[in-house]
């Protein structure tokens, strides 16, 4: 009875020991678990607002080059309503070689952002504006041309008030997962 009055503390030490253990694994592992998941977090925050940032930047340019799509189609229109007035035959003659460059370049970036932006809608209204842009330049009458100027106006408008609300939803829902 004596040794095992000598071995219980021993076995109770060795016991207290291994479930201590045991119970320290199984904490560290629901740390390492909760840390990656804020790790996990992090990355699709810092994911998102790269995204957010991309849209941004991608808005922000396009607006330019909608405007510099549209300084070149009302040079086109221009070209043809001069004719017009002098030879009293609409788009007589052909562009200048600077305006047929420069609505080539306008149209080429445009197309590049567009395709960039991620609301369908703001992609519809680019297309919309750089269709009534190349109408413009197709057209056989100043009624046809004035009428896919004013369409090109409305899109314009429209393409730019679409972007800034596609911006501040964006933004809000980076500033609501940030606040998780």
């Amino acid at each position: 009875m004596t040794n095992l009055n000598g071995l219980l503390p021993v076995l109770a030490l060795l016991l207290g020991y291994g479930i201590k253990y045991l119970e320290d694994r199984v904490q560290h592992k629901r740390t390492l678990e909760r840390e990656r998941e804020t790790r996990r977090a992090l990355r699709q925050d810092v994911i998102a607002e790269r995204r957010t940032q991309f849209q941004r930047q991608t808005l922000l340019d396009l607006q330019p080059a909608l405007m510099d799509l549209a300084r070149q189609t009302g040079k086109m229109h221009h070209h043809d309503l001069v004719g017009y007035r002098a030879t009293n035959k609409f788009h007589s003659e052909p562009y200048p070689d600077d305006v047929n460059e420069g609505f080539r370049a306008a149209s080429a970036l445009t197309s590049m952002l567009m395709v960039r932006v991620n609301d369908e809608k703001v992609r519809m209204l680019t297309t919309a504006f750089k269709s009534a842009a190349s109408d413009v330049g197709g057209a056989n009458n100043p009624t046809d041309s004035d009428s896919s100027m004013d369409i090109c106006r409305n899109c314009s408008l429209n393409c730019r008030n679409e972007s800034v609300s596609f911006f501040a939803n964006s933004m809000k829902t980076i500033r609501s997962s940030k606040n998780r």
